[in-house]
């Protein structure tokens, strides 16, 4: 009797293990396969890095087709563990994953931030802004004597510092805690971010419901055509990695983007800057060549910086916006060089005598200003 229980005790045994080992498989085999398409998708990244695909197209868009493909690519990639849960998961609650998946697809895929965008005035009146606003301590001052309308005239407000997230300045622009509207105009206004930031998903959701587009040349252009005016943050991921909380370091002269697309379009400049903006956030200031190196390539690619953070949730600090009054722009189709270099620098210089009228916002007082 005992010789037929031990056998049928190793047998079970090997079933067991085999059933496990079985198990393993698909587990190894995603791994695997999730790996290889990682490196294949980095490789491409690289490829995509000199072309700038991921970072604004210069002067026209991208073929829809190769835009949706490049979401595609990353959809998978970020979404493929979630598929493998749902081939473990039991039908009924797979099958649900996988159909909220491919639902998603579809408005993932709309190319919203290149046609308009799509902003929610629900989700800017949500009262996580009211508390947001408490914490950080918002306010919002302006130096305009007569409020902006919505008569046809362009504006492009250029929101500096970009600090690690420039929260301060967006905010106020964006979501109704300051009574932006009440203050500075009735402007139909859109905002312009890295186009990497839409193609993080559920991430440009959100960026979209705030009224934010593609930050590429084509769609600044396209928005300033139909009437809408825009904010830009020019300094954007170089600046960031300056950000440091005992001085404002402006990434502006090799900005000529925003100037050169003020003039070709007519819209004037308004200065705007958020006092206290970079105090949210701690960086190491790490020089290690490796470490520089992957930031390089990280943004390169990306077009967003990837900075070391000593804190992720930012500090509770008061944060002043002013909004100072419109630098004029004449119009100029084809502006020179020399030109576009001028109004930088005139410009360079409006925006440090807003900042010289205002600098008792500063905490602690006595910051410097320093434009590189």
């Amino acid at each position: 009797v005992l010789r037929p229980l031990s056998s049928l005790s190793v047998i079970m045994s090997e079933e067991v293990a085999e059933s496990q080992s079985q198990e393993l498989l698909p587990l190894w085999g995603w791994v695997l396969a999730y790996l290889g398409m990682c490196g294949i998708t980095l490789t491409f990244l690289q490829w995509l890095a000199s072309s700038a695909a991921l970072r604004g197209q210069k002067g026209k868009p991208l073929p829809d087709i190769i835009q949706r493909i490049l979401r595609i690519i990353f959809f998978v990639v970020v979404f493929s563990p979630a598929f493998y849960l749902a081939s473990v998961l039991p039908t009924e609650y797979g099958a649900i994953l996988v159909a909220f998946l491919l639902l998603y697809l579809f408005t993932y895929l709309d190319l919203s931030e290149i046609r308009g965008g799509r902003p929610s005035p629900w989700f800017q009146q949500l009262f996580i802004w009211r508390w947001l606003k408490r914490y950080l301590i918002l306010n919002l001052e302006t130096e305009i004597e007569e409020k902006l309308k919505d008569d046809g005239t362009a504006y492009l407000f250029c929101v500096h510092p970009h600090g690690i997230l420039p929260f301060g300045g967006i905010l106020n622009i964006v979501s109704p805690v300051n009574q932006f509207e009440e203050k500075v105009g009735t402007v139909r206004l859109r905002g312009l971010a890295a186009s990497f930031c839409f193609y993080v998903p559920f991430y440009r959701d959100f960026v979209l419901a705030g009224g934010i587009c593609d930050a590429g040349r084509y769609s600044a252009q396209k928005l300033l055509d139909n009437g809408y005016s825009i904010f830009v943050v020019p300094g954007g991921a170089t600046e960031a990695l300056h950000s440091l909380p005992d001085e404002d370091i402006l990434y502006l002269k090799a900005r000529k983007g925003f100037v050169k697309l003020a003039l070709q379009k007519g819209a004037h400049l308004v200065p705007v800057f958020s006092f206290n903006e970079n105090n949210q956030y701690e960086q190491f200031n790490n020089k290690n060549e490796t470490v520089m190196y992957i930031k390089k390539k990280f943004q390169a690619i990306f077009g967003i910086s990837l900075p070391l953070l000593k804190n992720l949730i930012p500090k509770r600090c008061e944060i002043t916006t002013v909004v100072g009054k419109p630098f004029t722009i004449v119009k100029d189709h084809d502006p020179s060089e020399e030109k576009v270099e001028r109004i930088l620098e005139e410009y360079s210089q409006y925006l440090r005598g807003l900042y010289e009228r205002n600098a008792h916002y500063n905490k602690p007082q006595g910051k410097k200003l320093t434009i590189i």
